[in-house]
Order: C-alpha cells, then sequence, then structure tokens
C-alpha cells in the first residue's frame, strides 16, 4: 500500500524534527518559523515544474490549514526542547482516536457504508483501542519514573493533540482539491510559509529583546538548527500529504505515526538519553498497528472525491 510505506517514512521524518527540536532547545515559535520560510524556499524551483491550483477551496483551506498548524508546530516544537521529543511523541498519538471520531462525523456516509462490513468496523476498533491503550500504559510509565513532568507536558500538549486532528483532515481535503504535485509544492509555499510568518511575528512580538539578542547570539546554532529542520520538514510533508491523499481515513496515517516515538526511544538510547518505556505498551501498539493496516484495507477503496464537493 503507497499510504503505509509514505506514512512509515513520514514517521521517521517527523521523529526527526522533534529529536531536533530536543537537540537545539529553540523558541517553538521561532523553530517553526524558520521551519515554514525554509520549506516554503526549498518549495519554490518546483513551481515551474506544476499547474497552480484553480479551486478556491484549495486556497481557503490552505489558509485554514496555515493557521492551525502555526499552533500546532509551536506546541510541538516547544514541548520537544522543554520535556524531550519522548514524551511529546507519546502524547502526540491521542490524535488517532479524535481523528477517526472527527473524520466519521464530518464524512459520515463513508462511516454508515463501513458499518456493513462489521468485521472491519470491529477490526478498525479494536486496532484503534490498543493503540490507545497502549499509549496509555506508555503515558503511565513515563510518570511513574518521573519522565513526565507531573502531567504537565499532557496539559501542555493537549491542545495540540485536537488540532493535529484537525489537520490530517485538512490536508486530506487539501490533496483532494488539487493534482497531488501541484497541491503538495503550493501548500508548502501557501500554507506552510503562512504558518512559518505568523510564527516568527508571534515570537518577535511576545520575546524581550533580551531574548531575541539571546537567540540570535548564535548564528551558527540558528542557522544548523534551521537547514535541519527544512529539509526533515520538506520531507515530512511530501510523505504525509501521500499518505493523507491515499488512505482510507486520514487517521490511519496519524497512526502509523505511532511508529514516531519508537524511533525516538531507540534513538534516545543508543545515545543516553533517559527515555524509559514499557514492552507491553509497545507490543500492544505494534499490534493495534498491524491489525489497522489490514483491516483498513477491506471495507472500502479511498474515496475519489472530496467531502465538499459530493451532494
Amino acid at each position: 500500500m503507497i499510504w503505509l510505506c509514505a506514512g512509515i517514512l513520514f514517521a521517521l521524518f517527523n521523529a526527526a524534527t522533534m529529536l531536533i527540536s530536543q537537540r537545539y532547545k529553540l523558541d517553538g515559535h521561532l523553530l517553526s518559523g524558520l521551519r515554514g520560510v525554509g520549506v516554503a524556499a526549498l518549495s519554490l524551483p518546483f513551481v515551474f515544474l506544476v499547474d497552480v491550483p484553480t479551486r478556491p477551496l484549495f486556497w481557503i483551506l490552505a489558509g485554514v490549514e496555515a493557521l492551525i498548524s502555526s499552533f500546532f508546530n509551536s506546541r510541538l516544537y516547544n514541548s520537544s526542547a522543554k520535556y524531550g521529543a519522548g514524551i511529546t511523541s507519546r502524547i502526540s498519538i491521542l490524535a488517532v482516536g479524535f481523528g477517526v471520531v472527527l473524520w466519521w462525523a464530518i464524512d459520515y456516509e463513508r462511516f454508515f457504508e463501513l458499518c456493513g462490513r462489521p468485521i472491519a468496523l470491529a477490526g478498525i476498533a479494536v486496532s484503534l483501542a490498543l493503540v490507545l491503550w497502549g499509549a496509555l500504559i506508555m503515558a503511565k510509565r513515563s510518570r511513574a519514573d518521573g519522565v513526565m513532568d507531573g502531567g504537565g507536558a499532557m496539559k501542555y500538549m493537549f491542545p495540540a493533540v485536537i488540532t493535529l486532528a484537525l489537520m490530517m483532515i485538512v490536508r486530506k481535503e487539501i490533496m483532494e482539491n488539487a493534482e497531488f504535485f501541484s497541491a503538495t509544492v503550493y501548500y508548502c509555499i501557501g500554507a506552510i510559509f503562512l504558518s512559518g510568518v505568523i510564527n516568527l511575528i508571534y515570537y518577535w512580538k511576545s520575546s524581550a529583546a533580551a531574548e531575541k539578542r539571546k537567540a540570535f547570539s548564535i548564528p551558527k546554532r540558528i542557522a544548523t538548527a534551521a537547514v535541519l529542520i527544512t529539509v526533515a520538514s520538506f520531507l515530512t510533508i511530501f510523505c504525509g500529504n501521500l499518505s493523507s491523499f491515499e488512505a482510507p481515513n486520514p487517521a490511519y496515517v496519524t497512526a502509523i505515526t505511532l511508529l514516531s516515538p519508537l524511533m525516538i526511544m531507540a534513538f534516545n538510547r543508543m545515545s543516553g538519553i533517559p527515555d524509559k518505556f514499557d514492552i507491553t505498551a509497545v507490543l500492544l501498539m505494534f499490534a493495534g498497528i498491524g491489525m489497522l493496516v489490514f483491516f483498513s484495507g477491506l471495507p472500502l477503496p479511498p474515496p475519489t472525491s472530496s467531502i465538499f464537493s459530493r451532494p
């Protein structure tokens, strides 16, 4: 499945963005702003190879995505820097459940069609339950071991979790309203660039003068973080868009990103960074992902049109 392969790469590069934030510990708004401008600049050469999207809905949704992603990414990078990439990634996977419910509430016709395949519906429900069960066990272990800051990371990231579920749905609809490569290029130049500008403006207005001078007092460090986050984010966006476009339900893509916490835990362990985890939780999450991949392929093919264009 294309969506599965792209989803695994999405998880890999997504893990890289959080590890970069964990390593350089820049302000989340600053790092997100640099990311937005950098990804847009990296996408500019491709405008000569694709057509400009002509549907107004594409640009409307791109504007919506810019607003919500500016909030999500700043929270994600701030949390990774303060609490660690491991905890942040494990909390983010709670978006799976919210994403499934939200998508079925919007695309209720598909949900009713899925109800006609009770085995597939039950399998998907059980797989998502295993995923969330594993996540809860992992979070409980982290809190018990003192890795999680007394629920501080959960409180900080919870609004971002809801936002992430919404982002995956909006992104899927963006990709439905233009040819894939055209949508990807102009998604970066439009939504991601605007998201970066919003965060840079917020950072500049909210930071004290001393903090601004401190942030730019080590240009090599800032430049290195900017280049790394730009490349990792560009690849994350491409793979995420491809996976969301091909997947029957965008929440399935969010579920595949559960691999990100496992990749981060492996990296932290090899690097000697404290990040304890429960093997039972890991096995439950892998079992859930495997079941999701199997059962999501049974009920229905991916929709051929946007939910906004259906009668």
